[in-house]
């Protein structure tokens, strides 16, 4: 291939050449009878029409090959045999110029023979290569169809990945949000504790002053300290009690408050549960208020009754001395 390549190249320069030496106003006709003799004689090439059009350039094909008719022309009279030998008898001239005739013939046809040998080789070449093109083309056309499908399914994974991209996008606002709102709500609990708190320690004070004011008159009021020691451990066991309901809740609530965490993915579910949950504390809250108000406003009005009744006993009578007679 690289041989054949190189020889073409030679002969193409050597026929430009050739041309460039031609006058500046040579005929068509000259220039293709002179490519055609090089081709044929120098490098043993058959001059086709279309051969020499390709290193001359000019005219038509009807024009070239009737030049190269006329080249053929030209090349078979100076190729005939001619037999100029006047001192040779007729008979043996005649003879002599009959087997060159046959000699040529014969030449003529092995050459014939092998210049269509070597066109259909050619043609096969051809034949192959036109294969081999469509070949290639069909690989090309199945190889584009497939970087189109390549580039289809590129496309529609990058789309599959935004999406994925926007929901973890949506999914990560919503976490945040319910983060923000377990936040809140843990404020308000803590804030919730600590009124609870206040509550108990106002409530303890309270029971601490009504204790020593009963202790205060415990030297005056001996039955009332008993009853007042009964209202006060009736207290007490209602405040343990409440104390008891106050902590179990609180348990609870701080058990809703970690189940509440743990399944914070499960988003709106999970966060109106934990609402539902926290207004029915917080009515649970306001019950127990409620409860601690009542026993305390019992508290005062028992207290303030047992003021009233000793206020109302007569006052004791005061021991006489006995007088002596």
């Amino acid at each position: 291939m690289i041989q054949s390549k190189f020889n073409e190249i030679e002969v193409r320069e050597s026929i430009q050449a050739a041309l460039d030496a031609l006058p500046a106003k040579a005929s068509r006709r000259d220039k293709t009878l002179l490519v055609a003799n090089l081709l044929l004689i120098d490098h043993g090439i058959y001059p086709s029409a279309k051969v020499v059009h390709d290193h001359t350039s000019q005219g038509s094909m009807t024009d070239i090959n009737r030049d190269l008719r006329d080249f053929w022309t030209e090349v078979r009279k100076k190729m005939r045999v001619q037999l100029n030998a006047p001192f040779i008898p007729d008979e043996l001239a005649t003879a002599f110029g009959e087997g060159l005739a046959k000699i040529w013939g014969l030449a003529q046809h092995a050459a014939t023979q092998h210049f269509e040998g070597a066109r259909e080789q050619c043609r096969l070449e051809v034949q192959g290569a036109s294969e081999a093109r469509v070949g290639a083309e069909r690989d090309r056309d199945r190889t584009l169809e497939r970087l189109a499908l390549l580039e289809a399914e590129l496309l529609a994974e990058r789309e599959r990945r935004g999406e994925a991209e926007r929901r973890v996008a949506a999914q990560a606002g919503e976490i945040a949000g319910l983060q923000g709102s377990l936040s809140s709500w843990q404020q308000k609990l803590e804030v919730e504790a600590i009124a609870r708190h206040e509550a108990e320690a106002r409530f303890s004070r309270e029971l601490e002053l009504e204790r020593a004011e009963r202790v205060r008159e415990a030297d005056r009021f001996t039955g009332e300290i008993n009853f007042a020691k009964r209202q006060i451990d009736t207290a007490r066991v209602a405040e343990k009690e409440m104390r008891e309901q106050l902590n179990a809740e609180k348990g609870h609530r701080e058990r809703e408050v970690a189940t509440y965490r743990q399944r914070m993915n499960s988003a709106e579910e999970a966060s109106t549960a934990a609402k539902g949950r926290v207004a029915e504390l917080r009515a649970q809250t306001a019950s127990l208020e409620g409860r601690v108000a009542e026993l305390q406003d019992r508290v005062r009005e028992l207290a303030k009754a047992g003021v009233a009744r000793i206020s109302a006993r007569p006052a004791p009578l005061k021991r006489k001395p006995l007088r002596r007679s």
